[in-house]
């Protein structure tokens, strides 16, 4: 029997709300959900803060659906029992210092953060043994049967775990107590719901990506679910993932290059999810692009920068000073001086540091102009730097 958790990586959000929480949206650039206190979806949301002005929660649900697209829950007829178990943890304290402009993970030795001398966190904890403690690890949780909760909290570790949190009192912040909380709705659907907003620590800030001895409330994890059959001798386990991340007031504000993008060019390229596309990792070069579904995204999401960054080239190119989707030899040289100025892809096959993606800025005759796309990871300062994402 093919079964699936959708979605099969959710996000959740933090907030610093007792009182209500909503339901992460379903669809790219779609509004969250209202809620009821055991998360059963009621409708658009409404208010991102309850009566309090205290910012709610946003709950990710997690479904579970047959090869025909059909859901199953705790409640159908053929399930005897479907528990859901996660395990949420921060391991932010044991890892490098926030290090813009010094390398990352992506290229090997040349720009790694050992080569480039990045520093970890909390550098005084020098063994491996001491560092594993700064890991925020409440162990997993698991939760079976409808309208059923538990917290990530020190009351609820399982028995036996080696369970750890950071100092129960900080001179500076709020000191962590909990990661969240797992519910279930009427049928036995699971809502992974994240921490608080809290950060706390015992020296002063140094930047905005905290200090020493700081720890957040931010995690992520993996989900399964466990489901036994009345007619199936065979217990099935699933797996999905979940990161609990910041706030998000814009959520209708689509990121130019997003998770959904990443995951789409991964199955495009190892899985032949579109095999006209590409096939075995090889791009069929006389592939007919569709302009309203792949290139006029692309173009809106520019656009919707305008309302959270003033950011003019952006504008500019979203502002249709010609039809961008008239493929006629009169408007070839328009389209083509319009591509001009987007960076070009990488080599991902053979990655190096300094590739097509850092290039900022295009030069024409004296002029100069960014390219694009900015703010998307990459920098956006000058063209002295490697790209970031």
């Amino acid at each position: 029997m093919k079964l699936k958790i959708s979605p099969s990586v959710g996000i959740a959000r933090l907030g610093n709300s007792n009182k209500q929480f909503c339901l992460s949206p379903d669809e790219i650039g779609g509004l969250p959900y209202e809620a009821d206190a055991n998360g059963n979806k009621l409708g658009p949301i409404k208010n991102f803060k309850d009566d309090e002005s205290q910012v709610r929660r946003q709950g990710q649900l997690f479904k579970v659906f047959d090869a025909n697209g059909e859901e199953l829950t705790a409640n159908s007829p053929n399930i005897t029992s479907m528990e859901w178990t996660v395990h949420l943890a921060n391991k932010k304290a044991a890892w490098y210092q926030y290090s813009e402009m010094k390398g990352n993970l992506l290229y090997g030795k040349e720009n790694s953060y050992t080569n480039k001398k990045v520093e970890f966190r909390n550098p005084s904890l020098r063994t491996e043994k001491r560092r594993q403690t700064l890991i925020i690890d409440p162990g997993p949780r698991s939760i079976s049967g409808p309208n059923k909760e538990i917290g990530f909290d020190q009351r609820n570790v399982p028995s036996g775990y080696p369970a750890q949190y950071p100092p129960k009192k900080v001179s500076s912040g709020t000191a962590i107590k909990t990661l969240g909380d797992l519910k279930t709705d009427n049928d036995g659907r699971l809502i992974v719901l994240g921490g608080f907003g809290n950060a706390g620590g015992n020296e002063p800030l140094t930047s905005y990506g905290g200090s020493d001895t700081w720890h957040d409330d931010t995690a992520d994890g993996p989900v399964y679910c466990t489901i036994i059959f009345n007619d199936v001798t065979a217990t099935i386990t699933l797996e999905a993932w979940v990161v609990v991340g910041s706030p998000d007031f814009a959520p209708e504000i689509v990121n130019i290059s997003n998770l959904s993008d990443s995951m789409f060019d991964v199955g495009v390229r190892s899985f032949n999810l579109v095999p006209d596309m590409c096939q075995t990792g090889i791009f069929n070069t006389s592939y007919n692009v569709n302009y309203q579904r792949d290139i006029l995204p692309i173009i809106k999401r520019f656009a919707g920068y305008q309302w959270v960054a003033n950011v003019q080239s952006m504008i500019a190119f979203s502002s249709n000073v010609f039809d961008f989707s008239d493929p006629s030899r009169e408007n070839k040289a328009n389209r083509e001086n319009y591509f001009s100025y987007f960076r070009r892809p990488n080599n991902k096959a053979n990655p190096v540091a300094d590739e097509p993606q850092s290039q900022l800025f295009k030069t024409n005759g004296e002029d100069t102009f960014p390219m694009m796309p900015l703010n998307s990871g990459s920098n956006s300062v000058s063209n002295e730097t490697i790209v970031k994402f």
